[in-house]
């Protein structure tokens, strides 16, 4: 796969199209907007890490439509494998509305200029 293979992939991704996670995956890894090594590493150092750190992190993901399901799994797995990660899950998706609202404020503030 090329690099402009792989931004067609993310685009039609990012339009809706749905497709294998492995290649988006992919996609991502060569375009460099994902390190496999960097996320695996964050998760098993996730055991050092606080809840916020880990929330930013999953947060950025999730915003990503090709990210979001994997994001969401490995919330759930963390929230299920530790207890005080537990609140995980729920705190996502509140820094997920939360971002919803300002998304949608800023695009009626663009639109009232």
């Amino acid at each position: 796969m090329s690099y402009h293979e792989a931004q067609i992939i993310l685009d039609a991704r990012r339009a809706g199209k749905d497709m294998p996670e492995s290649v988006v995956l992919k996609a991502l890894e060569l375009t460099g907007d994902y390190k496999p090594d960097e996320v695996d590493q964050a998760i098993e150092a996730s055991q050092l890490m606080d809840i916020q750190t880990l929330l930013d992190h999953y947060v950025k993901l999730a915003k990503e439509p090709a990210f979001k399901s994997y994001a969401w799994q490995q919330v759930n797995e963390l929230a299920k494998e530790l207890e005080e990660w537990r609140e995980l899950p729920k705190m996502l998706t509140e820094a997920m509305r939360n971002e919803q609202v300002r998304q949608q404020k800023d695009a009626d503030a663009r639109h009232s200029v």
